[in-house]
């Protein structure tokens, strides 16, 4: 990171230096990045962990505080490799959230590595509308 500071800042030279700080969602995120970029602002997040933002050469001006969602993921697959679980249920959302950081991950492998039995891995639809949240509150 900072490697990454020291060499925005040779860009970034004089009084026409400006920093930007955003947060919201990957796509909020990722299109105020590409209006920055072209004005070679850097932007800080300390909200957005999609692994996209992470591609230096499209978003070579923006910073977060917070690791990806890759690194989080990496992250559980180490708890489940330390605490040497057998089994591992990993329920996650149908959004890029979700997909990125959990659809054919490393999880279920390593359970099944070491364990030989799978992970139990389901996607929920993302429920937005007020009919299917009520179904979902119905079951429960």
């Amino acid at each position: 990171m900072r490697t990454r500071m020291q060499l925005l800042s040779t860009q970034l030279r004089g009084p026409q230096a400006h920093s930007s700080a955003y947060t919201g969602s990957r796509w909020c995120t990722g299109q105020v990045a590409n209006l920055l970029r072209l004005f070679r602002i850097p932007q800080i997040s300390f909200f957005s962990t999609s692994p996209e933002l992470s591609n230096k050469q499209r978003f070579e001006y923006f910073l977060r505080t917070v690791p990806s969602d890759r690194d989080q993921a990496a992250a559980m697959v180490e708890i489940v490799k330390l605490l040497r679980w057998t089994y591992v249920s990993i329920v996650y959302e149908e959004s890029n959230y979700g997909i990125q950081a959990f659809a054919g991950h490393e999880i279920p492998r390593v359970v099944a590595r070491s364990a030989g039995q799978a992970a139990f891995v389901v996607e929920r639809p993302n429920f937005g509308s007020t009919p299917e949240r009520n179904k979902i509150q119905h079951l429960a």
